[in-house]
């Protein structure tokens, strides 16, 4: 059986590339076989049964460790037909498996907090077939450090979603939660990761304009110290009741609180090194349940927003994402518009198995199903 073998350095159950190309395998009778080196937040959220992770978080020479361990082994087990090396220390473990199969190089982030690996990062890469980066301008960053092998963009995209869920899992939550016309109100929302960058912040700055009852709805984990500024602000503006952080869900489940959003906001502050290369999930799929969406500014993925039709891109101000946010919360023929763009966007084109088709792995796939 055609095995794919993943080396992934984080929680394998929260990285949506990841779960979507071995959900793009399963559907082609593809077997994935994965080892993460921390433990999993969700283990049903990983569709393979061939999962290896730690029981407990291990410190980093640790987890470098227990990958190359386990990755050996289930080298001899499974003898892959390709292995996937997730970020710079996947690329690390995977490059010295005893494998002669095609390695890739899945480049999520580039990890230059310290002057040493990018040297590492060049060295490992020179056994990559290819090297997968999910943004233009990140191609241009892999020329700089002289990646050998072939680059290729594969975008943070969902698998192609043919049909939906029923919508109200989250206006039933927010319902639960004392929201006034919880059925009815517009439905401002931000998933994944909740830090300073992800301008969650200034989106409480723009509740106070936005049209009465508008709700900001943030569905992630963590955030510590942002997460207490954000709701201390919201009461400071008088919209306390209008901030809610959803429990983390899955990524599978996403779709049953996406499809109820009235608008997607997903900009990204310019606070990283990769902030004028975001490659965010997070836009794709709220396209791919219909969602229109307001964007940073400037970069690959707003040009993709704007061809599109699927959504509006602002710099990052209060200002201009208020006049973005209300635009679509009182227009409801463009949202409508934008939202059936986005939707149809995604279903000709943003979605994962169009993104891995010109890869190495979309040859593997077509080599297996003939």
């Amino acid at each position: 059986m055609t095995t794919v073998l993943h080396i992934a350095p984080f929680d394998a159950s929260k990285y949506p590339p990841l779960l979507n190309t071995v959900r793009v395998s399963a559907a082609r009778g593809i077997r994935s076989v994965v080892v993460a080196s921390v433990p999993l937040a969700a283990r049903d959220a990983v569709p393979t049964p061939e999962v290896v992770a730690p029981a407990r978080v291990r410190g980093g020479a640790a987890q470098l460790t227990f990958l190359a361990a386990a990755g050996a082994r289930l080298v001899r087990s499974f003898r892959p037909d390709l292995v996937v090396g997730h970020n710079m220390r996947g690329l690390g473990v995977a490059s010295l498996l005893p494998t002669r199969a095609p390695l890739v190089y899945h480049c999520h982030d580039f990890e230059h907090a310290n002057a040493w690996i990018p040297r590492v990062e060049w060295a490992a890469s020179l056994r990559a077939t290819e090297v997968w980066v999910p943004a233009e301008e990140r191609r241009d960053r892999a020329a700089a450090l002289g990646l050998r092998a072939p680059v290729r963009v594969v975008e943070n995209c969902p698998v192609r979603m043919g049909e939906l869920p029923a919508p109200g899992r989250l206006r039933r939550w927010l319902a639960s939660e004392g929201v006034p016309n919880a059925d009815t109100v517009p439905i401002v929302l931000r998933h994944g990761g909740i830090g300073r960058s992800q301008c969650i912040l200034e989106t409480v700055e723009t509740l106070p304009q936005l049209p009465r009852g508008t709700v900001f709805v943030v569905v992630g984990e963590g955030g510590g110290a942002y997460r207490e500024r954000c709701i201390a602000r919201a009461a400071e503006l008088g919209v306390g009741d209008r901030l809610r952080f959803h429990p983390f869900v899955s990524h599978g489940e996403l779709w049953e609180l996406l499809v109820d959003a009235t608008v997607g906001m997903t900009l990204y502050a310019p606070t990283g090194p990769n902030a004028a290369a975001p490659a965010p999930n997070k836009v794709y799929e709220c396209m791919a349940a219909g969602v229109p969406v307001v964007v940073t500014h400037g970069n690959s993925i707003a040009r993709m927003v704007e061809a599109s039709g699927a959504g509006l891109s602002v710099p990052v101000d209060v200002a201009r994402l208020t006049d973005a946010l209300r635009t679509f919360i009182v227009d409801d023929a463009l949202r409508k518009l934008m939202g059936s763009a986005a939707r149809e966007a995604h279903l000709a084109r943003y979605h994962y198995e169009s993104e891995l088709a010109p890869t190495i792995f979309g040859a593997l796939s077509a080599s297996t199903a003939s």
